[in-house]
């Protein structure tokens, strides 16, 4: 598999550009009559003939006659009348597989060499078909839908699949439903910026407790703190100016307040032990001076 300009995989290969080519790039002007095969066809072997000819009548194709000719799902390219000289060539009781190439002998239906169903290769090839009123019969048991006019001119080889559809037109409006969903995220994320700003903010007893006991508690209770209000003039009657921020819990960890009665408890079992060392060396002390 290989990647197409338009960034979709394909295993169709143009021997002429040397280029990848997709069932929607394969039916632009410049890949019209062009030799196009799989590329593992085409790293065997990359010769090719030039000009081409048309599969049924030989003649030589002609580059600027894109309306004259037809791409078939084997990739042989073939003149538009041509093809429907050929088809109705058939018997009327031909199985759609009877249907073949005049070269290769592939059934014209469906395309085997292009998965998708909604390629502009389908669409093409559906078009010249349905000129035969044989659709029916060469169709067969495959799902079809019919082509629908198309009232914009082909994109570009670097342009993007999904641009040619209906959604295209309505750029614009999603253009405004994603502003003003660009703007609500604004505001959210202002919102979240200043509850995270001012919940570093508090008492100056909280800020001297955190300096001097690193492992005190982050969920102590602030003050509660308004959100500046939305400078949206359109939208400042539905929102009020001011958002009261909840206060936060101010339970603390048991386990945190176990640990500081334990630190406590061995703070002052140390403060007695160097009072009672210290009383003993002053009586140490005392009794010296008395024997002398």
């Amino acid at each position: 598999m290989v990647v197409c300009k338009c960034r979709k995989a394909t295993k169709l290969y143009c021997f002429v550009h040397k280029v990848p080519v997709c069932g929607e790039c394969i039916c632009f002007p410049e890949h019209q009559i062009c030799v196009i095969r799989t590329y593992s066809e085409w790293v065997i072997d990359g010769e090719y003939d030039w000009p081409p000819n048309c599969c049924l009548c030989k003649a030589v194709l002609e580059e600027g006659t894109d309306s004259q000719t037809t791409r078939l799902g084997c990739l042989h390219v073939i003149h538009s009348s041509c093809l429907v000289s050929h088809i109705k060539s058939f018997p009327s009781h031909t199985a759609p597989a009877g249907y073949v190439c005049p070269v290769c002998s592939t059934s014209i239906w469906p395309p085997k060499n292009v998965k998708d169903s909604g390629s502009r290769l389908h669409t093409k090839l559906k078009e010249v078909i349905m000129q035969t009123g044989l659709e029916k019969n060469l169709f067969g048991n495959h799902p079809v839908s019919l082509p629908v006019p198309e009232s914009r001119n082909p994109p570009p080889a670097f342009a993007s699949d999904p641009l040619i559809g209906a959604g295209a037109t309505t750029r614009k409006g999603a253009f405004h439903v994603e502003r003003q969903n660009s703007e609500i995220s604004y505001y959210a994320d202002d919102e979240e910026g200043n509850r995270k700003k001012y919940t570093k903010r508090g008492s100056l007893r909280h800020k001297f407790l955190r300096s001097l006991i690193p492992f005190w508690s982050s969920a102590l209770p602030t003050l509660p703190v308004t959100v500046p209000p939305r400078k949206d003039a359109s939208t400042s009657n539905d929102v009020p100016e001011g958002r009261l921020r909840p206060q936060r819990s101010s339970r603390m960890d048991p386990r945190k307040i176990l640990l500081l009665i334990a630190i406590m408890a061995c703070m002052a079992t140390m403060g007695i032990l160097y009072y009672r060392l210290v009383q003993r060396g002053l009586g140490e002390e005392m009794g010296e001076d008395e024997q002398q």
